[in-house]
Order: structure tokens, then C-alpha cells, then sequence
């Protein structure tokens, strides 16, 4: 989640959770998602698998912060 030190505005991901790589039976590798930001950019990325409404995604998923919505990767998150 993104915050606004101004506001106090949440901003959510647009994904449920993360993880380290899941494998085709399910099960998580023994490495954990990395998550890579910097308080100097407004560029979020992570390495690994990513839960959305249901569907898991394996690799590497950034999401730049545009205004008021995230951008890049598309999740059904981001659709109106």
C-alpha cells in the first residue's frame, strides 16, 4: 500500500498478496517475494508470484503510482 504523508490517504496495490514462486501444485518455493521500492520514486516491483481476485501470476510485476491509481502491470483491480 502506498500512503500520502500530506493527506493520510491509502492507496492499495492492486493485488490481494504476494509470494515467493508457487509451483503447479500449489505449494510456495522456500524463497520469499522480494519487493523492491524506493521512498524517492514512485515505482513499486515485485519478484515472485501475485494473488489477484483469485488467479495466482508467476514473475516480475511493476506498478508505477500516477496521481491518485497505480499503473503498469494490469490487474482486474485496475479496470472500471
Amino acid at each position: 500500500m502506498l500512503i500520502d504523508t500530506y493527506t493520510g490517504v491509502v492507496y492499495p496495490l492492486p493485488i490481494d498478496s504476494y509470494s515467493g514462486h508457487t509451483l503447479k501444485n500449489s505449494y510456495v518455493t522456500k524463497h520469499a517475494g522480494e519487493l523492491s521500492y524506493s521512498l524517492s520514486s514512485n515505482r513499486i516491483c515485485i519478484l515472485g508470484s501475485i494473488f489477484t481476485h483469485g488467479m495466482v501470476k508467476n514473475g516480475k510485476f511493476c506498478f508505477t503510482f500516477l496521481g491518485d491509481r497505480f499503473s503498469g502491470y494490469k490487474t482486474i483491480y485496475m479496470y472500471e
